[in-house]
């Protein structure tokens, strides 16, 4: 029965040699393909040489316009319903709409902050720079847009959160978030919020 079972669930070819490459690399699951990739590393220095340069070309591409177009979809996405669902009296006291709809959108951004952290881990200061000005995008054309009742309950969280994540990137790469950069940024790709945006920054120095 064992044996039945296993030929139920293999994914590789029924016979060796009979499929191309082709098809056997899109049968491989993602484990299966880091398997292959260790192995061929282990095998031979140049390899691995190839591998983590190859990685790292996928790692860098970091498209602040597409970063920040799916952070914008990502907040356009949050229901002012569930905000009035999840305001009120609760067990641990009381939530006003602002608070929950604060709650909802570092929710939302939490995949992308948590992928700033691996990136920094790593040393790739130049991706997460990339991110960064992505996200802070995505929440500026997100606070301009027209009204929505979800907006209207978030708009000083909208802020409040673009300004915490225009400190945190001051406080993560500072060699890439340097004052007249962050600026120059500010100007460009949110100038409605520049001024009070530039004034925080000087007095969080």
């Amino acid at each position: 029965m064992g044996s039945a079972m296993a030929s139920k669930t293999r994914r590789g070819p029924p016979a060796e040699g009979s499929l191309d490459l082709d098809t056997i690399l899109q049968a491989l699951r993602g484990d299966d393909a880091l398997v292959i990739l260790r192995r061929l590393a282990d095998r031979d220095p140049e390899w691995a040489k190839v591998i983590e340069s190859m990685a790292k070309d996928l790692l860098s591409a970091v498209d602040a316009g597409d970063v920040a177009a799916d952070v914008l979809a990502e907040l356009e996405s949050l229901r002012v319903e569930d905000v009035w669902d999840h305001a009120g009296r609760r067990h641990d006291g009381y939530s006003d709409p602002g608070e929950v709809a604060a709650e909802m959108i570092e929710k939302a951004l939490e995949p992308y902050a948590d992928e700033v952290e691996h990136l920094v881990g790593l040393g790739m200061h130049v991706q997460a720079d990339g991110l960064f000005r992505g996200i802070l995008r995505g929440l500026y054309d997100f606070g301009i847009a027209p009204a929505t009742p979800f907006r209207d309950e978030a708009a000083d969280s909208v802020e409040e959160q673009f300004g915490a994540e225009l400190l945190n990137w001051r406080k993560r790469l500072p060699s890439h978030a340097t004052l007249p950069r962050l600026d120059a940024f500010l100007a460009q790709f949110c100038p409605k919020w520049a001024d009070w945006a530039s004034e925080m920054l000087r007095r969080m120095r």
